[in-house]
């Protein structure tokens, strides 16, 4: 379904270039054919990546998911590589991907400055709007992941893991508090940002009543409410775990969905 754009097996720059289409959010080989089918976003692929791969199954150590780009972005063309060298990254420039899905993380460290001399690959790649995502670990253990390819390439029988993959410790919870009627669309999009799931289960969430009460400053601008005296409102607490990796796109989307200011 798709076709390699340099170098045989073996060789870490092996990389295929697909064209995305909206349909299924999976991949078709790039074509003429193909030049005029309307654009995904990068969190619809995203999504479909965390679900073959969930995020919390990666190794603490590692780091996985979306790790640079706009998740509001459009997505024509997406690379697939193994390492993101500035080799793989002129060429995916070239072919005017938007998107690259390298199995090694970009961003292994943490980085103190990006600049075009310190982190070129990751500065170059923000710079041209490619997003960059990274499966590693979450993929060597997700079912019918690299593991399990390895083990079917070599005829094993009866195999089982060595050890069980458990959800990453550096899980977060979010905790936030909204009007009831802003209930529904919170959740919807902080499950389409990647929170909610755990283990093998998706869409988990806790919520309970109470009431809420503040008072709005003079320069305040409240949806509702009244300023220079204390409210009291309905709301509902909401709890909602999170991968460490999604926090700041879920954070983001609840946001765009809350109606308080």
């Amino acid at each position: 379904m798709a076709y390699p754009t340099a170098s045989p097996w073996g060789n870490h720059e092996l990389r295929y270039l697909f064209m995305v289409t909206p349909q299924t959010a999976r991949c078709k080989p790039c074509h003429p054919t193909f030049e005029r089918i309307i654009r995904m976003k990068v969190c619809d692929i995203t999504k479909v990546l965390a679900e073959i791969a969930p995020v919390d199954l990666a190794a603490g150590w590692d780091n996985v998911g979306l790790l640079v780009g706009d998740e509001s972005q459009t997505v024509g063309k997406l690379m697939l590589c193994i390492d993101l060298t500035e080799q793989v990254l002129a060429e995916a420039i070239r072919e005017k991907a938007r998107m690259i899905m390298a199995y090694h993380p970009v961003i292994f460290k943490p980085v103190s400055r990006i600049t075009a001399t310190s982190c070129p690959v990751i500065y170059t790649a923000a710079k041209n709007g490619i997003a960059v995502y990274s499966m590693h670990t979450a993929l060597d253990v997700a079912p019918g992941g690299t593991n399990d390819v390895l083990a079917d390439v070599l005829g094993l029988a009866n195999s089982r893991p060595i050890e069980t993959a458990e959800p990453s410790q550096h899980d977060k919870k979010l905790v936030l508090f909204a009007p009831p009627a802003d209930l529904p669309g919170i959740c919807d999009a902080a499950f389409a940002a990647g929170a909610g799931r755990i283990g093998l289960y998706d869409q988990c969430s806790f919520s309970s009543g109470g009431t809420g009460t503040f008072m709005p400053k003079p320069t305040a601008n409240p949806s509702i409410g009244s300023k220079g005296i204390r409210n009291e409102v309905e709301e509902i607490r909401l709890e909602i775990p999170c991968p460490a990796s999604n926090l700041a796109e879920v954070i983001r989307a609840i946001r765009l969905a809350h109606s308080y200011e």
